[in-house]
C-alpha cells in the first residue's frame, strides 16, 4: 500500500502547477490516495480482530456499505462534525475511550441484589450477587453519551444483548436503576437491544433471528448512526470517485454526485423521510415486512420513499383512551394527535402547515454538519430566524403580531408555536407540530398550551380573554369555574396525569417562565411534586426547586424511600413559609395573608389523575 501511495504522489507531482487544473488534480489525486489508504488501513470495530465479537452484534461491510471511515479521507470536515455529534455515540463498543461513567469499585443495591462493577484492563464487568451466588456479566456495548449512558451484556443466546440494570446520568454524575430512568411504571422485563434499540441506534441493521430457534446472529453496517444511514450505501460512490478526473468534474457541476444520496439535494419530502426512518412513530407497512424485519431488517435506504415500507402511525383527533398505558396511542400521543414523547419529530413536522407547502423539511432548521451537536440546529436557526426565513413579512411587526415586547421571550416564534409539550430524557422538549395556542388543546385534549406554560401563575380564563382580544380565532371551549380562576400550571401539577405533572414541574424551573410569572410562589408546588409516585416527575421537580435561591442547597434524593420523600415535602413547605409575603393571590392557591391555602390544595390533589402512564420515548 505504501508503494502505491508513493507512486500516486510522484505522479501527481509531475502535473504542471502553473494552471488551476494542475493544482486541483494534485489535490484530488492526493485525496483519493488518502481515502483509499485510510479505508484499507482502518480497523473494523467488531471484526474478527476484536475480542469478544462472538457475544455481540458484528459490524460487517456488506450490501454496499463501507463504513464512515471510508468517508473521512475525502470528506474530513463532514466526518469531523458527524464524529462530534451524539448520533455517532448512539451505540458504541465498550472501551476505556467510550465509557463515561464511574465504574471501577462501584457497588449498588437494587431488587434485593448487589451489583458490583469492576474493570480489568480494557474489559468492564458487572457482578450480580444474590446471597452466596455471584454471576459475572461483561458489558460489551453502550448506548448514549449526552444525557445518559446505558450498558448491554450478552444474554448468552447468540449475539443477543440484554440491558444492565443501571443507567449513568451524565449531568448528575450518578447511577440510577434503569427502571427509574423513564416515565412509566417499573419495567418487568429488560429490553433486548437487537429487537428494540437496533432500529434507531445502528446503521443498516439485520437482527438475524433464526426462524426455528429464535437465536440472534445480529449484524450491522455500523454501530451508531453513521454517514450511510443518511447518505445510503457508499461502495459505488467510493469506487467511482477513485477517478480524479471524475471528482474534478463533479466540483464544477452544481447537480451533485448521483452515486450517493445528499439529503439537501432530494425533495423536501424524501429529505424529511431520511430523518423519519428513526424519528417517527412507525411500523413495517405489511405483515410480510413485519415478519422479515427480525431476520433481515428494514429494506429502507436513504432516498427511498419511506412510506412504501413504513406505516406512519397517527392518532385521530379526539380518539378515546383505551385505558391501556402501553397502547401506542396512549403512550405516544396527546388526545388531539400531537406527539407527546421525544424522538418522533417526523410526525410533528409532517403534521404542520409548514411542511404541507412542499419545500419545508428537517434541513430547513437542522444540520448534521453545520450545527450545535446537542440539538443539531443549523447556524443562525436558534432564534426567530428559523421562522422568518419563510415568514419574512412578520420581521417588521413581531411585537404587533405577538402582543409582547419584541425583545421578550413572549415574542419568540417558537415559544408560542412550538412550546415544550414533548417529554423525554427527564425534561420537556419543543413540539415539532407547529400550531397556534388555544384553550381547546388544554381543556379537551389535555395538552398544555403555550400561554400557560410561560404565564404559569395565570388561569385558562385569563388566556382565553387575551386570545379572544388579540386574534380572530374564536375561543369557544367551555371550561370549569376552577379552570377559569386557578393557575393552569398549578392544576396540571396537582391534578394532571404523570406526563402533565412532569411538564408543569419542568416549566416551574424554566427561566423565561419564572421571569414572567415570578419565582416566589412555585416552591410549594414543586415540594408537592417531590413526593410524586413517578421518579421522573420527582427528578424534574427537584431540579427546578434547586434553581430557587432559598433551595440551592436543599438536600433530597428523588429515589429515596416514601418516608424520606414525605419529609422532604414538609421541609420544602417549611422553607417556603419562612419567606415573607405581603399578600396572597387566590389563583395560585394562597390565602389573603400569603400563606398556602392547604385545604384547597389538598382538595385538588385528591382528584389527581392516577391512571398509569407510560411515555414511550
Amino acid at each position: 500500500m505504501e508503494a502505491t501511495l508513493f507512486v500516486l504522489v510522484i505522479a501527481a507531482a509531475l502535473v504542471p502547477l502553473r494552471s488551476s487544473w494542475g493544482l486541483c488534480a494534485v489535490v484530488v489525486v492526493l485525496a483519493a490516495a488518502g481515502a483509499t489508504a485510510w479505508s484499507r488501513r482502518a480497523p473494523v470495530a467488531g471484526s474478527a480482530e476484536d475480542a469478544y465479537t462472538e457475544r455481540r452484534p458484528l459490524e460487517v461491510r456488506e450490501e454496499g456499505f463501507v463504513s464512515s471511515k471510508s468517508c473521512r479521507g475525502c470528506h474530513p470536515r463532514e466526518y469531523d462534525t458527524w464524529h462530534a455529534s451524539f448520533h455517532r455515540t448512539m451505540t458504541q463498543v465498550v472501551t476505556p475511550q467510550t465509557v463515561i461513567s464511574d465504574w471501577d469499585g462501584t457497588q449498588l443495591e437494587w431488587g434485593g441484589r448487589t451489583w458490583s462493577f469492576a474493570r480489568e484492563d480494557d474489559r468492564y464487568y458487572i457482578d450480580e450477587i444474590d446471597g452466596q451466588s455471584r454471576t459475572r456479566h461483561r458489558a460489551v456495548v453502550s448506548t448514549g453519551a449526552n444525557h445518559q449512558q446505558l450498558y448491554w451484556f450478552s444474554s448468552g443466546k447468540g449475539r443477543e444483548l440484554t440491558l444492565a440494570p443501571f443507567t449513568w446520568l451524565v449531568a448528575e454524575q450518578r447511577w440510577i436503576p434503569y427502571e427509574q430512568s423513564f416515565l412509566g411504571p417499573l419495567a418487568d422485563v429488560p429490553p433486548v437491544w437487537n429487537s428494540m434499540c437496533i432500529k434507531c441506534h445502528s446503521t443498516a441493521y439485520r437482527p438475524g433471528q433464526d426462524p426455528e430457534t429464535g437465536v440472534l446472529d445480529t449484524k450491522v453496517a455500523e454501530l451508531g448512526i453513521a454517514c450511510e444511514a443518511c447518505h445510503g450505501p457508499g461502495e459505488e460512490h467510493v469506487r467511482l470517485n477513485r477517478d480524479p478526473l471524475r471528482r474534478y468534474a463533479l466540483h464544477l457541476d452544481d447537480r451533485g454526485d448521483p452515486s450517493i444520496v445528499h439529503p439537501a439535494r432530494v425533495s423536501a419530502r424524501r429529505s424529511a423521510q431520511i430523518c423519519g426512518q428513526c424519528h417517527s412513530v412507525s411500523q413495517p407497512k405489511t405483515h410480510a415486512l413485519f415478519k422479515s424485519w427480525m431476520q433481515t431488517g428494514t429494506p429502507y435506504r436513504a432516498g427511498d420513499d419511506l412510506e412504501e415500507t413504513h406505516a406512519i402511525i397517527r392518532r385521530p383527533k379526539g380518539m378515546s383512551d383505551s385505558g391501556n398505558p402501553y397502547d401506542i396511542f396512549n403512550s405516544t400521543f396527546w388526545r388531539d394527535g400531537v406527539v407527546r414523547v421525544s424522538g418522533r419529530e417526523y410526525n410533528g413536522t409532517t403534521d404542520s402547515p409548514c411542511y404541507k407547502g412542499g419545500d419545508f423539511s428537517c434541513l430547513s432548521c437542522h444540520s448534521m454538519h453545520q450545527s450545535d451537536p446537542v440539538d443539531q440546529l443549523a447556524r443562525g436557526m436558534r432564534g426567530d430566524e428559523a421562522c422568518l426565513q419563510c415568514h419574512s413579512d412578520f420581521s417588521k411587526r413581531i411585537a404587533q403580531h405577538s402582543h409582547h415586547a419584541a425583545d421578550s421571550s413572549g415574542a419568540r416564534c417558537y415559544n408560542c408555536h412550538m412550546p415544550h409539550t414533548t417529554y423525554g430524557l427527564y425534561k420537556a422538549m419543543r413540539s415539532h407540530t407547529v400550531r397556534s395556542p388555544s384553550i381547546e388543546e388544554s381543556v379537551r385534549y389535555g395538552r398544555p398550551n403555550a400561554c400557560n406554560l410561560c404565564h404559569l401563575d395565570k388561569s385558562l380564563g385569563w388566556t382565553k380573554r387575551h386570545l379572544q382580544e388579540w386574534y380572530p380565532t374564536p375561543q369557544q371551549t367551555i371550561y370549569s369555574e376552577e379552570e377559569r380562576e386557578r393557575s393552569a400550571a398549578a392544576l396540571w401539577l396537582l391534578r394532571g396525569d404523570a406526563g402533565q405533572r412532569g411538564l408543569a414541574a419542568w416549566h416551574m424551573g424554566w427561566e423565561p417562565a419564572l421571569e414572567v410569572s415570578g419565582r416566589d410562589w412555585v416552591a410549594p408546588f414543586l415540594g408537592i411534586a417531590l413526593d410524586d409516585p413517578y421518579a421522573a416527575v420527582r427528578f424534574m421537580a427537584y431540579r427546578s426547586l434547586k434553581r430557587l435561591p432559598a433551595f440551592k442547597d436543599f438536600d433530597y434524593d428523588y429515589l429515596g424511600t416514601p418516608q424520606a420523600r414525605a419529609r422532604a415535602l414538609d421541609r420544602a413547605l417549611a422553607t417556603w413559609s419562612e419567606q415573607s409575603r405581603e399578600q396572597g393571590r387566590r389563583e395560585i392557591y394562597q390565602s389573603p395573608d400569603g400563606t398556602l391555602d392547604q385545604a384547597a390544595v389538598d382538595e385538588v390533589r385528591k382528584r389527581r389523575d392516577n391512571r398509569p402512564v407510560v411515555l414511550a420515548e
